[in-house]
C-alpha cells in the first residue's frame, strides 16, 4: 500500500523538478533489510538482533546547517525527507555505510554527513549494538 502511494506521489510531482540522485523512500526501504545483513554479516551478530534494535529505536531529528543560501527551494523538491539510519557498534562508533536517503546535491549530503560524524563523537560505549534513525533537518544559516 505505501509503496503504491509512493508511487502515486511521485507520479504526481510536476515535471521538470530535478531530482538528482535522490532516493525515494521505497528504495531505500527496497536497501534496508540486504544493508542489515551485511551489517550483521561483517559484524559477526545476529540479523535479528539488529532488526529488533531498529524496531524499537525512534526517529531523531539531525541538525544540519544548510551550505547553500537557501535549503527551502531545493528540499521542496526532494521526493522525501534525506535521513539516515545507523548501526552503532558496541565500543560506541558507528559501522560503515549508514543507509542515507540522499538529497541528490552533493553539498548537502556532505553537509549531512558531517553533523552524523559529529553525533558520533558523542556516542559512548554502551556494550550493545544499537539503531539510530535520523531525519535530516536543514536549518537555513542565520545572516548576522
Amino acid at each position: 500500500m505505501r509503496e503504491l502511494q509512493e508511487q502515486k506521489r511521485v507520479a504526481q510531482q510536476p515535471q521538470g523538478q530535478p531530482q538528482g540522485n535522490a532516493t525515494t523512500q521505497s528504495e531505500a526501504v527496497g536497501k534496508l533489510m540486504p544493508w542489515l545483513n551485511q551489517i550483521a554479516q561483517s559484524e559477526k551478530v545476529d540479523v535479528n538482533l539488529l532488526v529488533e534494535e531498529l524496531w524499537k529505536s525512534k526517529k531523531q531529528n539531525l541538525p544540519v546547517a544548510c551550505p547553500i543560501g537557501s535549503c527551502t527551494d531545493k528540499l521542496s523538491q526532494l521526493p522525501t525527507v534525506p535521513s539516515f539510519i545507523v548501526v552503532v557498534k558496541p565500543d560506541g562508533k558507528i559501522v560503515d555505510p549508514p543507509v542515507q536517503i540522499p538529497t541528490g546535491d552533493k553539498d548537502l549530503d556532505r553537509a549531512a554527513l558531517v553533523s552524523l560524524k559529529k553525533f558520533e563523537s558523542n556516542l559512548k560505549p554502551t556494550g550493545n549494538y544499537q539503531v539510530y534513525q535520523f531525519r535530516v533537518q536543514f536549518e537555513d544559516q542565520k545572516k548576522s
